[in-house]
């Protein structure tokens, strides 16, 4: 695995590794969501702050970019209304029969349901083993509406450039959605 800093450990192997001695086994595997797993400490290392600027300043420049995304997300949500229904997504995940009436979120303007979830899902299987897991991926694939809407009122649907870049992100997407449904 290499060296590992803190936040790059799952926080259920944290605390057993970051104190062992080095060269000493785990004791006993360390379940975490992606499996078991057996460390062993090789060697540890200290950086001095300058040997970490380059990527203290890339995280920060990475998550000041995510709380950007966020706040557009945020003012597209609220412009468009957009509302989720919690009771579709139970259905769904307890495998139920669904009523006439699907719809999972609504927005002024439209709506996507049950179907459309399982159409556009982009996955061999859909994801239907919890409401919080439904909930992220309806509205992900809403939010990719939403935004070409946007993108279309701004004028952006004009530019070649940017609708290449908008294909490319939708495959990386595309890519992610399947290798998250892999691991689950």
């Amino acid at each position: 695995m290499g060296y590992l800093g803190k936040g790059l450990v799952p926080p259920e192997v944290l605390p057993v590794v970051w104190e062992m001695p080095v060269g000493e086994i785990v004791p006993r595997p360390i379940h975490t969501r992606i499996g078991y797993h057996v460390v062993k400490v090789l060697d540890r290392r200290r950086q001095s702050l300058e040997e970490q600027r380059a990527g203290l300043e890339l995280g920060l420049g990475n998550e000041k970019k995510r709380e950007r995304e966020r706040a557009v997300l945020s003012q597209i949500k609220q412009k468009y209304q957009l509302q989720w229904n919690p009771s579709i997504a139970e259905l769904m995940a307890q495998r139920r029969e669904l009523p006439e009436e699907q719809v999972l979120l609504h927005w002024r303007g439209g709506a996507f349901s049950a179907a459309d979830y399982v159409r556009y899902a982009q996955v061999p299987q859909p994801i239907f083993r919890d409401t919080a897991r439904i909930h992220r991926l309806a509205e992900n694939l809403v939010m990719r509406e939403l935004i070409r809407l946007e993108a279309v009122e701004a004028g952006y649907g004009k530019l070649d450039k940017v609708r290449r870049r908008v294909a490319e992100k939708q495959r990386e997407l595309v890519v992610g959605k399947l290798s998250e449904a892999e691991l689950s």
